[in-house]
């Protein structure tokens, strides 16, 4: 009886510490350099004059 709570013990802090790995993995890469630290030195003139309507068109998500 002893060893199977010891097992049941050993799974339980495997799978607490596993879901604690990949939690703090996802936050991790939640930016993927979206938004994080980015700072935008363009005026907006200089923005709008480099989306040209072919490049519009071209242009794919992410």
């Amino acid at each position: 009886m002893r060893r199977k709570r010891i097992a049941a013990l050993a799974v339980g802090t495997a799978l607490t510490v596993g879901v604690g790995v990949v939690v703090a993995l996802n936050q991790a890469s939640d930016n993927d350099g979206v938004g994080g630290g980015v700072e935008n030195t363009r005026s907006p003139e200089e923005i709008s004059s480099y989306w040209t309507d072919e490049r519009k068109r071209q242009a794919t998500p992410g």
